[in-house]
C-alpha cells in the first residue's frame, strides 16, 4: 500500500513538472518572441548549413569545399573573350578601380555584380534604392546580380537581384564582364518538361547551378527548352548570348520592361506570393502521406498532418506554406536543430552556433504551433510589427523573405516545397486563389491604405509599409470572391481585426469571415485568377484525441484541461469538447484524463 502511494506521489510529482515546464514556455513565449531569430543580420555561423535543391525538391547539403572555395574572380582570370583571342595581357578591372565609367563601356553593357567574395559566414548589407530600407544577402546562396550602376564617387555599385535595387558597397563585390571567360555561368530560368525552373549560381567559376528551383508550371508565353535571363522572376528576357543580357539591363535602367518576353503580364510563383492567410484543400491525412513519401522514416516531420491543418484553421496560416518553409529549414525534417530541439523551422539560429543556439520544442508539433501562432500570426502577419512587409513568402522586394534570410531565394525554394507536396496529392491546391499586386513595379516605392470598407472615408486599417514607415513594392493580396466594387477589390487582412473589424490585433485567432478589408484598385494587376470562394471548401478537420489546447501534442496540459473539466472547475467548449471524448463514448469523464495522462508517461500510447 505505500509502495502504490508513493508511486503515486512519483507520478503526481511527474506531471507537475511537466505542466510547470510547459505552461513557462506558453506563458513567456511572449518574451522571446521578438528575439526568435531567423533575422537576416550581418553575420551568419560558421557552422551554417548550405543547402542545394533540385527539380524535384530534394535536398542535400554543400560540401564544405563547395562552401570554402573562393569566389574571387582574380585580375588575372578577367581577359574578355575579345581579349583573349587578341592575346593582350590587359585585364578587365572590378568596378571599383575605374575612375570613369561612360555609357559605351563594356561593364555598362553587360556588367554582373558577383557577390561571392566573402567567406560563407558573413553577410552583404545593401541599401534599397527606392525606400532605403536595409537589407543583406549572402553569395554563398547566390553570387550574381545585375549590374545597374554606380555612384559618382565609385563607391557604391547599384544592382537587381531576387526583385531588389539596391546599393551595395564597392568594396563588398565585384563586378565582371559578362562575357569574361572566367564566368562560367549567370543564374537563368528555363522551361523543362512544361515547368518554370529557376538554376542559380552560388559560384561564378562553376558551370553549374548549384539550385534548380521549380517555381510552378511555365506561363504561356514561355517556350518549352527555352532559357531566359530574370532577376526579380516576374520578367524575362530571352536568352540570346550578350544581346538579351544587355536588353534587361537597358529595361532596368530606363525603369521599365517593355523588352521583355512579357512586358503586359508578369509572372508571379503562386505559392511564392499567396498570403499566409488562406487555407490549404488538404487534408491532415493526405498530408501525412505525402509528407511520408518525401521523407526518411526518422524524419521529424512525419505524422504531423494534424498539426499543419489544425494551427492553419486556428491561427489562419496556410498549412501548405507552413510546411514548405519547414521542409526547408529542416532539410524535410532530418537537421540537427530538428533532431535535437524538435524545431523545424530555425527560430533563433542565425547568428550563432545554429545547432546551439535553436529555440528547444517539447515536441515538432508545438514547433508548428508557435511558428503559426506567434512567429507568422503575431509578428511577420501583423502591420505594427517591426518584421512585416506583406504576409507571403515573398522575395527580397516584399514578403517574409526581406527579414527572414540573407538568402535571397529563400522564399522561392520555401514555395517549391509547397509545390512539391500539390504535385504529389495531384495538383489540386495551386491556383484556387485570385491574387492581385498592387505595385508591381520594384522601382516604385508607395504606401497603399488598407480600408475596412470600399470607400475612401473608410478607416485605414494599415498600411503597406513597415514599422520605419519605408513603403515595400509588389504588394501581395488575397482578392475574396473577385469581388471589386466602387473601384475597391475586397481582401483577405493581413493582420487579426478585433470584433467590429476598426483595428488590427495581434491577440486572438483568426477568423476567415470577420477579418477582410479593401484596397482601391489604383496599380494593381490581377496576376492570378482562382475561383469565386475557395474558402468555402473547407478541408476536413481530423481531430487528435486528447489534444485539448490544439497545439497539435498530446502533453500533460491536456491531462489538466481535461480533468479541470471533469471537476467542474473549467468547463471546455466547441472543438476541445471533442477532443476531451478520448474514449470515444460521448462524454467527458475520469476515464479520458486517465487515457491521456498514461500517454504522457509513456505507458500506454494513444497513437
Amino acid at each position: 500500500m505505500k509502495t502504490s502511494q508513493f508511486n503515486q506521489k512519483k507520478i503526481f510529482l511527474l506531471i507537475t513538472g511537466i505542466i510547470f515546464s510547459l505552461v513557462l514556455a506558453i506563458y513567456n513565449q511572449d518574451a522571446f518572441a521578438e528575439d526568435d531569430g531567423s533575422v537576416a543580420s550581418e553575420n551568419l555561423s560558421e557552422n551554417a548549413i548550405f543547402t542545394k535543391i533540385d527539380e524535384n525538391g530534394n535536398i542535400v547539403e554543400m560540401s564544405e569545399s563547395e562552401i570554402n572555395e573562393s569566389g574571387i574572380i582574380d585580375e588575372t582570370e578577367q581577359l574578355s573573350a575579345s581579349q583573349s583571342k587578341k592575346k593582350t595581357n590587359q585585364s578587365i578591372s572590378t568596378y571599383s578601380s575605374r575612375s570613369v565609367m561612360p555609357k559605351d563601356d563594356i561593364l555598362y553593357q553587360r556588367g554582373v555584380v558577383n557577390f561571392r567574395t566573402k567567406s560563407s559566414s558573413q553577410n552583404t548589407l545593401y541599401i534599397e534604392e527606392a525606400t532605403g530600407r536595409e537589407g543583406y544577402t549572402n553569395g554563398c546562396y547566390a553570387a550574381d546580380g545585375a549590374y545597374l550602376g554606380h555612384n559618382a564617387s565609385r563607391t557604391k555599385v547599384k544592382f537587381m537581384l531576387s526583385g531588389v535595387i539596391g546599393w551595395v558597397n564597392a568594396s563588398e563585390v565585384q563586378v565582371l564582364d559578362f562575357s569574361n571567360s572566367a564566368v562560367q555561368t549567370l543564374s537563368k530560368y528555363y522551361v523543362s518538361n512544361g515547368r518554370l525552373i529557376h538554376g542559380i549560381v552560388t559560384n561564378l567559376k562553376n558551370k553549374y547551378y548549384s539550385n534548380k528551383i521549380d517555381v510552378g508550371p511555365k506561363p504561356s508565353y514561355l517556350k518549352e527548352g527555352e532559357t531566359y535571363y530574370s532577376y526579380d522572376g516576374h520578367y524575362f528576357y530571352s536568352y540570346n548570348n550578350t544581346k538579351g543580357y544587355t536588353t534587361m539591363l537597358q529595361d532596368y535602367r530606363n525603369d521599365t520592361r517593355k523588352n521583355s518576353v512579357n512586358p503586359q503580364t508578369p509572372y508571379y510563383n503562386y505559392y511564392q506570393f499567396l498570403s499566409h492567410r488562406s487555407k490549404s484543400i488538404y487534408t491532415a491525412k493526405e498530408i501525412d502521406r505525402a509528407i511520408n513519401k518525401k521523407t526518411v522514416s526518422s524524419s521529424k516531420m512525419r505524422n504531423l498532418g494534424h498539426a499543419y491543418v489544425n494551427n492553419q484553421n486556428k491561427y489562419g496560416i496556410n498549412a501548405l506554406l507552413v510546411l514548405g518553409v519547414s521542409a526547408n529549414e529542416s532539410e524535410w525534417g532530418t537537421s540537427s536543430i530538428a533532431k535535437k530541439n524538435n524545431n523545424l523551422f530555425g527560430h533563433a539560429a542565425y547568428d550563432s552556433d545554429p545547432s546551439g543556439s535553436a529555440n528547444k520544442y517539447s515536441t515538432p508539433a508545438f514547433s508548428v504551433y508557435y511558428h503559426a501562432s506567434t512567429f507568422l500570426s503575431k509578428q511577420y502577419c501583423y502591420p505594427k510589427n517591426w518584421k512585416y512587409n506583406g504576409s507571403y513568402l515573398g522575395d527580397k522586394a516584399s514578403g517574409i523573405n526581406v527579414q527572414y534570410a540573407s538568402d535571397p531565394y529563400w522564399g522561392e525554394k520555401a514555395a517549391t516545397f509547397a509545390w512539391a507536396i500539390d504535385k504529389e496529392l495531384g495538383n489540386k491546391d495551386a491556383f484556387r486563389y485570385t491574387i492581385g499586386v498592387k505595385n508591381p513595379y520594384n522601382y516604385k516605392a508607395s504606401k497603399a491604405s488598407i480600408k475596412k470598407d470600399k470607400k475612401d472615408s473608410s478607416t485605414t486599417l494599415y498600411q503597406t509599409m513597415n514599422t520605419a514607415k519605408e513603403p515595400f513594392t509588389n504588394y501581395a493580396f488575397i482578392n475574396i470572391n473577385n469581388e471589386k466594387k466602387n473601384n475597391y477589390y475586397k481582401i483577405q487582412s493581413d493582420s487579426i481585426l478585433n470584433s467590429s473589424r476598426s483595428t488590427i490585433t495581434d491577440k486572438g485567432e483568426y477568423s476567415f469571415s470577420r477579418d477582410y478589408a479593401y484596397i482601391d484598385d489604383e496599380n494593381v494587376v490581377i496576376v492570378s485568377k482562382g475561383k469565386t470562394n475557395p474558402i468555402e471548401e473547407k478541408p476536413e478537420v481530423k481531430y487528435l484525441k486528447g489534444d485539448i489546447d490544439g497545439d497539435g501534442a498530446v502533453e500533460a496540459n491536456d491531462y489538466m484541461l481535461i480533468k479541470l473539466h471533469v471537476l467542474g472547475r473549467k468547463k471546455l467548449s466547441g472543438d476541445a469538447l471533442k477532443r476531451a471524448d478520448v474514449d470515444g463514448d460521448g462524454s467527458i469523464e475520469a476515464n479520458d484524463y486517465m487515457l491521456v495522462k498514461l500517454h504522457v508517461l509513456g505507458r500506454k500510447k494513444l497513437f
